[in-house]
């Protein structure tokens, strides 16, 4: 999925214009989905009700497609749609291995759509130096707080960024 996105990006962006107004608009809206998502899961609502029951593992695979295209098209993080879903759908999974698994498949899943990127050409290194040396300091007392600061608030302030920045690129 990832490499499709970035394919698809590829080509809008070598269209102009009007694809990069397409491709803002549709960043805009994955922004939205990701922070309604967030917010379902800081409510703490569910779509499935059947505690015993999860998705099986074609649904698990189609719903990895679609997060796939997401990341590679639009560069949203994938645990933000991620974690969403395993709240929404997956009941039996433990909130330490849902983490686990988030964690795991983002860097997976990002490490596959920068090769598809950075085989393109859509890499900037010394931006991407920039900001690693700002983000992985941040990483760490993210991590921090992360453990000190009450969840639900947390999550209604990232849902919140999300959605004023979707709206923002519509």
């Amino acid at each position: 999925g990832a490499v499709i996105g970035a394919q698809l990006m590829s080509r809008f962006a070598a269209n102009g214009t009007a694809s990069d107004t397409l491709l803002t608009h549709v960043l805009g809206i994955a922004l939205l989905v990701a922070s309604g998502a967030s917010l379902i899961r800081a409510i703490g609502w569910s779509w499935n009700t059947a505690s015993q029951t999860d998705p099986g593992p074609i649904t698990t695979a189609i719903l990895g497609f679609v997060v796939g295209v997401l990341v590679g098209f639009t560069s949203i993080g994938a645990g933000s749609l991620l974690m969403a879903v395993f709240a929404l759908l997956y009941k039996k999974l433990a909130p330490a291995t849902a983490v686990g698994v988030d964690v795991m498949h983002g860097a997976i899943l990002a490490t596959v759509a920068a090769i598809a990127h950075g085989s393109a050409g859509h890499v900037e290194l010394s931006m991407l130096f920039s900001l690693l040396t700002g983000s992985l300091p941040g990483v760490v007392l993210g991590g921090w707080l992360c453990h000190r600061l009450p969840s639900r608030p947390l999550r209604v302030g990232v849902a919140a960024m999300l959605a004023i920045t979707g709206v923002r690129l519509l």
